[in-house]
């Protein structure tokens, strides 16, 4: 009982959340130094961290309010893989290909971050909620540039060719996917004047008012239209995760609060008890 009290006061103090944060900072820049200037010192010093990780999520389980709380916290669960990832021998693994899947999967200790700094939880629950949301933009988007990949093979397939510094690559609008990959370009604002320009060049001059009101109206369509519903559907949600966020606040207590409300409920049982004997 004594332990599980001491766990849940140093799992709630600031203390302890701002050491584990100076952790995962350290943690973070010694990934990259581990890969560009390996030495034994920088391994040893990342095992050291790892296992203070370890005693964290043992720290946080004794000092939990209940499993409800820890068990719906999903952060937990993300926790708990990338250390137990990070504690997976490479010797144990004969595979070169798993071996450096599981070197790419240990990098994502860097997101242990997000964990770190609640603006961060915000913004990455404002993501993955607007994922569905804007499964229909996306949708919408790609329908847009299919149909103008389509007209922009029939109209120009031939007619250009993509220069760099190494020469001539091939035609940007040669194929439907190398088109939608043109038309991506110009959704981006990536030098697609270029595209248009070398058109203009290989085409007679009647055709050169076709070839403007194609890019500009995509542009028009894709960039300013569909990249604004995207931005409103993101932030929508961003309002709504700040509302849940809000109410949460004020529903969840602290735990001073708590241990408040615990006190009081005390007094009002023996106020009770006393005005029950009073009444006998």
């Amino acid at each position: 009982m004594n332990l599980k009290k001491h766990c849940f006061t140093v799992a709630h103090s600031g203390a302890f959340t701002a050491v584990i944060t100076i952790l995962i900072i350290i943690n973070c820049i010694l990934i990259s130094v581990e890969i560009d200037y390996p030495s034994p010192t920088v391994h040893l010093t990342q095992k050291v961290i790892l296992y203070l990780f370890l005693v964290e999520i043992f720290i946080r389980w004794f000092g939990r309010s209940s499993n409800k709380e820890y068990l719906g916290n999903g952060w937990n669960y993300f926790d708990i893989l990338l250390v137990s990832l990070s504690f997976i021998p490479e010797s144990l693994l004969s595979n070169p290909e798993l071996i450096t899947s599981l070197r790419i999967l240990r990098v994502f200790r860097v997101f242990r971050l997000i964990k770190a700094f609640p603006e961060l939880q915000i913004i990455t629950k404002v993501l993955l909620r607007s994922i569905a949301s804007l499964s229909s933009v996306c949708l919408l988007m790609l329908i847009v540039m299919y149909v103008y990949s389509i007209i922009a093979v029939i109209l120009f397939r031939g007619q250009s060719e993509v220069i760099t510094g190494v020469g001539a690559v091939g035609d940007p609008f040669g194929s439907v996917l190398e088109a939608m990959f043109s038309m991506f370009r110009v959704l981006t604002g990536e030098d697609w004047t270029d595209l248009r320009y070398d058109l203009l060049v290989n085409n007679d001059p009647s055709n050169h008012f076709l070839i403007t009101i194609f890019f500009v109206s995509f542009y028009i369509l894709a960039a300013f239209l569909l990249i604004n519903l995207v931005v409103g559907a993101v932030c929508n949600n961003y309002d709504s995760v700040m509302q849940d966020h809000t109410s949460e606040d004020v529903l969840t207590p602290s735990s001073h609060d708590q241990d408040i409300l615990t006190q009081l409920t005390e007094i009002k049982k023996h106020l009770e008890t006393i005005d029950k004997k009073i009444d006998s």
